[in-house]
């Protein structure tokens, strides 16, 4: 069994590898059935073989390898034997599946196509054996999941077509992390609902977007902001009906635009800065600067198949100064284009406004040097708007006059035969006002005249830019779209009520207020041509009022004259007194001398009066510090004089206190004495004593001379800087001799035995 499957494999390398080497060597032998070798292109192609073999092919390195109808499940060792193979391509296999080493073997593959297969499952990691894989188309699959870093490791990844395959609510949001130059991404007709900004942030380099034919419903800013490399974008095909402002803030690279077949009915403020950009089939009725703002660096715009579009506003085209090439076409409701659209549109080489519904050919392209124009397949009425077109020689590329038919009551006739009994005369204003008057609360009324064939209708535009159309009778108004009156943003307003234009085209203000002063434009324009005029409005008061106001004013400009020629006068004195010149001096000196002088004796002055307030101020501080000196001497010295005479005290007072102690302690130690009452007392008798003194008695005495001391000694430590304090008056010297005989009295009386 072995030997056979090896027989059998060596047998299928021999019939693939000897035709590709024959080929190389230019062989005419043959490939072998199911495959088919094409030795130019380096490309063998195998129809309807089965996946159960393995495939063994050494090829020349750059051999591109395309298997067709081959169902099933490859195996892990299928490509195994494969070398020299860079491009592989699966096409047209029904119910094809890819395990986790299906594609082992393949590690110098750079281009691999999965179409056209039924793949259901992409496994999560398969991919990791293509290290060099740097295209990868998957579609036409049915595909609804992409698994977290499906593409981590393929680095060198460039380009990546999904399409037509169901990725709706089934993209990881870190599916793209590792494709960092991925180039091109294609995810057309995914039924994808919203594209995250999340997928795109792994994705710096990306410059190619295709996201049409989905289901997308507007274009988010959160979506948005990881497209800065981007160049090229193909939003068409979905249901965008709203695309937010500054939803292109972030695509400042962007070049290449597609938002066709959409529901956008409005896109202003969007940032969107590229150069060429298609809003065909869209939902636009108006096309004016209030619904479509158009990028400034636009080259091409195309806005054909719109079945709502009616009217192309003239500020249209006014930021696209870089315009060359236009189609508006297929518009079947479109009738009007403005006359003014196409001015200063000086690169403009390429116009088609074919297919519409349109009445008149706008004026502005008369003026335009183009390469072609297209106009054919209008409805065109036979007037003066197109007899431009048949006496200018056309484009070479152009619509002929003869191809092109216009109305003339029920039927069409071409147009040179349409054009050839109508009379046409460029407008030109005949009389008008310059200047106009009213008074506060009148009626003002501004006549303007125009003359020209057809008759021009007006246009009255105040300062305030209101805007009234008048059209005469029996023609159409200059702007279908506009209403008879409007603001410059096409609203009503309720300062209209004050204008009214009447039946001849002039216009009445009435009541005339002070914010309708101004100057007042005139715009007459007919199918041929056009001319403007302007009436400036002011608004007064009585007569009465004005001859005061006059002689108010009158007053006023006397007055200011005559200030103003007074202050010349002074200033021209100041400048002559100031540059040293004096018309009516009469002394020697000139004025800046005597100014000089006289800032010379100021400084004199203040130095005399500075010097003395210095001489009168030392003095008071002198004689200040002197009585300050004396007090303090006076002060020290009756100090000194206090304590001295208090410290005489206390030296007389513990004399006595002395003397004191020493009678009493004689008496007290005295032999044989006896207390005994005075002879003169009756009943007094001998009273023994003892020898030694009572004990109490002999405490008491020892006590008493010691707190005497103290307090003293408490008087003496007094602060010497502090008067001397006077002695109790028991001490005091006027007492002293109480003192004694109040001791003598209590001296005992001593009696011998």
């Amino acid at each position: 069994m072995g030997s056979s499957r090896v027989f059998n494999a060596y047998s299928v390398w021999a019939v693939l590898a000897v035709p590709l080497v024959a080929a190389a060597v230019g062989s005419s032998v043959s490939c072998p059935d199911r495959c088919a070798c094409m030795a130019a292109s380096a490309t063998v192609v195998c129809s309807d073989w089965p996946l159960q073999r393995p495939l063994l092919l050494h090829a020349a390195p750059g051999t591109r390898l395309v298997l067709r109808n081959s169902s099933g499940t490859v195996p892990d060792d299928f490509f195994a034997n494969v070398t020299g193979v860079q491009a592989l391509e699966l096409v047209g296999g029904a119910g094809l599946r890819l395990g986790a080493r299906s594609l082992a073997g393949l590690h110098a593959v750079r281009r691999l196509a999965v179409v056209d297969s039924d793949l259901a499952e992409l496994a999560p990691h398969v991919l990791a054996l293509l290290p060099r894989l740097e295209s990868l188309d998957l579609s036409r699959n049915r595909l609804s999941r992409l698994y977290h870093h499906q593409f981590t490791y393929n680095t060198h990844l460039r380009r990546l077509r999904l399409v037509d395959n169901w990725l709706a609510g089934g993209v990881h949001a870190d599916a793209f992390e590792g494709a960092e130059r991925l180039r091109e991404l294609e995810l057309r007709g995914c039924a994808l609902r919203r594209a995250p900004g999340a997928w795109f942030r792994h994705m710096p380099a990306l410059e190619t977007l295709d996201l049409s034919h989905n289901r997308l419903s507007s274009v988010r800013v959160a979506d948005t902001r990881s497209w800065r490399a981007l160049r090229t974008l193909d939003l068409s095909g979905n249901g965008i009906a709203h695309v937010e402002p500054g939803a292109f803030n972030a695509t400042a690279n962007l070049t290449r635009l597609d938002l066709s077949r959409n529901y956008i009915s409005r896109l202003v403020g969007s940032g969107l800065e590229a150069s060429w950009l298609s809003i065909s089939n869209n939902s636009f009725t108006v096309a004016n600067r209030s619904y479509l703002e158009l990028p400034t660096r636009l080259r091409e715009l195309q806005l054909s198949d719109c079945a709502r579009l009616e009217h192309v506003g003239r500020n249209l085209l006014q930021r696209a100064p870089l315009l060359e090439r236009l189609t508006i076409s297929r518009n079947e409701r479109l009738v009007e284009i403005e006359h003014g659209t196409f001015r200063h549109l000086d690169l403009l080489r390429d116009v088609d406004l074919g297919q519409n519904a349109l009445q008149k050919l706008p004026r502005g392209l008369a003026a335009l040097t183009l390469d072609r124009l297209e106009v054919g397949g209008n409805n065109f009425s036979c007037d003066c708007s197109l007899q431009w077109y048949v006496r200018r020689p056309p484009p070479a590329t152009a619509t002929a006059a003869d191809a092109v038919r216009c109305r003339m009551g029920d039927s069409t006739v071409p147009l040179s035969e349409g054009l050839a009994h109508i009379l046409c005369h460029p407008v030109s204003v005949t009389a008008h006002q310059r200047q106009a008057w009213s008074p506060h609360n009148g009626t003002a009324v501004l006549a303007c005249q125009p003359a020209g064939q057809p008759t021009p209708a007006l246009t009255w535009i105040t300062p305030q830019r209101y805007v009234f159309h008048w059209s005469p009778a029996g023609s159409a108004s200059g702007d279908a779209r506009h209403p008879p009156r409007h603001t410059a943003t096409l609203a009503a307003h309720h300062e209209l009520d004050h204008y009214t234009v009447l039946p001849d085209g002039r216009l009445q203000v009435s009541p005339v207020a002070a914010r309708h002063q101004g100057r007042y434009v005139c715009l007459a324009e007919n199918d041929a041509s056009a001319a403007a005029a302007s009436v400036f409005l002011t608004v007064g008061v009585s007569s009465l009022h004005d001859v005061k106001m006059m002689a108010l004013l009158m007053a006023l400009t006397g007055c200011l004259t005559a200030i103003a020629f007074a202050i010349v006068v002074r200033l021209s004195l100041y400048i002559f007194w100031k540059c040293g010149c004096c018309i009516c001096c009469t002394d020697e000196l000139p004025p800046r001398a005597k100014r000089i002088k006289g800032m010379l004796d100021s400084v004199e002055q203040w130095r005399a009066l500075q010097l003395a307030g210095l001489r009168e101020n030392y003095n008071q501080q002198v004689a200040g510090i002197k009585d300050s000196c004396y007090q303090q001497v006076e002060r020290i010295r009756e100090t000194y004089k206090g304590q001295a005479r208090y410290l005489g005290d206390m030296r007389d007072y513990g004399a006595q206190q002395i003397e004191g102690f020493r009678d009493q302690y004689l008496d007290q130690v005295r032999p044989g004495a006896r207390l005994l009452p005075e002879p003169d007392e009756p009943g007094a008798r001998e009273l023994h004593l003892p020898a030694e003194p009572h004990p109490q008695v002999q405490r008491t005495s020892a006590r008493a001379p010691a707190r005497d001391l103290q307090v003293s000694t408490e008087d003496a430590e007094q602060d010497p800087g502090e008067p001397s304090r006077p002695l109790p008056a028991e001490l005091s010297h006027r007492h002293l001799p109480a003192h004694r005989e109040h001791d003598a009295a209590r001296r005992p009386v001593l009696l011998r035995r």
